[in-house]
């Protein structure tokens, strides 16, 4: 099914220049411009209380972002190797060279931690998060690079350390006995 799902996605790669500079786009670039929107969300956060306690919920879900890319997917590589789709399976053509191991890819796996914890506090922001992941995942198996398996474990490995992280977090910021008006809202924007 696996094999299957891939070269249906993948055989989109190769159709015109167009098409893989789009997919190339989307595979590579896309994540500087979700993050340039996530830092945007934080400023206009920021902006309308003038406190930094206001923006802190961002920094929470960058960080579960950055564990889960640099802790889990790193650790989960370290145990388990498995070979890119270019390099596993002989002459098939890719768009981007990456000697990582492919599993979880590292791409979903931050944009979905991103996407888990931001959803506690910034719906409509989560969901465009989400949506990209799913677009970015995608990409990276037309490109070549992952095979669905890959994006499937980066999503749910990225929302689970998204939540954990956040959850994790909000209970130590609350411990710390701040005064009421300094300590981050769960309001949904």
């Amino acid at each position: 099914m696996d094999l299957t799902l891939f070269y249906f996605v993948h055989g989109f790669a190769g159709l015109s220049a167009w098409g893989d500079a789009l997919i190339v786009f989307f595979a590579e670039t896309y994540l500087y411009v979700v993050l340039l929107v996530f830092v945007f969300a934080a400023l206009r956060a920021y902006m309308r209380t003038r406190q930094m306690f206001s923006i802190i919920n961002y920094g929470i879900a960058l960080a579960a972002a950055i564990v889960a890319r640099l802790g889990v997917t790193e650790v989960i590589r370290h145990f388990y190797h498995n070979d890119r789709p270019y390099t596993a399976i002989a002459g098939l053509s890719h768009l981007i060279n990456d000697t990582a191991s492919s599993f979880p890819s590292g791409h979903t796996i931050f944009i979905f931690a991103l996407a888990a914890a931001a959803h506690f506090f910034n719906k409509k922001l989560a969901y465009f998060l989400y949506a990209s992941g799913v677009m970015i995942g995608i990409a990276r198996v037309a490109a070549g690079v992952h095979y669905p398996s890959d994006i499937a474990g980066g999503i749910v490995l990225g929302a689970l350390t998204g939540v954990i992280v956040y959850i994790l977090a909000r209970k130590v910021i609350y411990s710390l006995n701040l005064p009421r008006h300094t300590q981050p809202e769960l309001h949904q924007q």
